[in-house]
């Protein structure tokens, strides 16, 4: 989370922000389905690589203690960075402000890229977002 988008929280808050608007790592690379442009599974799955989470928990949600869930879908190329035009959301929350919030985070998640016979590959993959909000 960038400070200029702190600045009026406390540190408790900006904390629990980072924790509940997340990817969580390894339940995230369980569920990555990575997909090449012809269908197939790549041979080595492309892995998430962020270790803090680029989403930023909307703040009226934060503050209405709401939580949903979005399916991002997003076009990894062969460096491993999603390439921003494809993203898109492949289920919504309930809430439009977690939408956006995903697809607002999701240019910034870094991934080693899918192999295919040994070299680099571009994929297409669906990676859910949760945003949860702190447990009291």
């Amino acid at each position: 989370m960038s400070a200029r988008r702190m600045n009026g929280w406390s540190t408790a808050a900006v904390g629990a922000l980072l924790l509940t608007a997340c990817i969580d790592q390894s339940g995230a690379q369980k569920a990555i389905d990575a997909i090449l442009p012809g269908g197939a599974r790549p041979e080595v799955m492309p892995r998430l690589l962020n270790r803090v989470s680029p989403f930023v928990y909307p703040r009226a949600a934060f503050d209405a203690r709401q939580s949903g869930d979005v399916l991002l879908r997003l076009w990894i190329d062969t460096s491993g960075a999603p390439v921003g035009d494809s993203t898109t959301v492949q289920e919504h929350a309930a809430l439009a402000a977690f939408d956006s919030a995903a697809l607002a985070g999701a240019g910034q998640l870094r991934f080693s890229p899918a192999m295919q016979q040994g070299r680099p590959v571009p994929v297409s993959v669906l990676l859910p977002v949760q945003f949860r909000p702190p447990t009291p």
